[in-house]
């Protein structure tokens, strides 16, 4: 398929956007790249309670438990995963009939 005119103009503008977005974006990388990570694992604090023994009433322990002021956020942790692990494939299936059509 030979590229006309228009769509090579439009090629190269989307090359020069992709260039100046790099270039902003890049400046930034590390703190958006950590934002997400904190995002990912959401925000917490750590708070130590007492543990009950439900017969007798008595505390028998301490145990540190997580205290979510925003929880963690999924996609972020999901992109990230993808980043560094690949996304995973996707199966699709199809139900019914499919034609397909073949130019030789």
């Amino acid at each position: 398929m030979t590229k006309t005119p228009s769509t090579k103009a439009n090629s190269s503008k989307k090359a020069e956007a992709q260039a100046v977005l790099i270039k902003r974006v890049g400046k930034h990388y590390p703190e958006i790249l950590e934002s997400m990570a904190e995002a990912a694992k959401g925000i917490y604090r750590e708070e130590f309670v007492d543990i009950i023994d439900p017969v007798t009433g008595r505390k028998t322990g301490m145990k540190k438990i997580k205290i979510y002021q925003e929880e963690p956020d999924t996609r972020a942790a999901e992109y990230l995963i993808n980043q560094i692990a690949g996304k995973p494939k996707e199966s699709v299936e199809h139900t019914g009939q499919v034609s397909l059509t073949m130019d030789l």
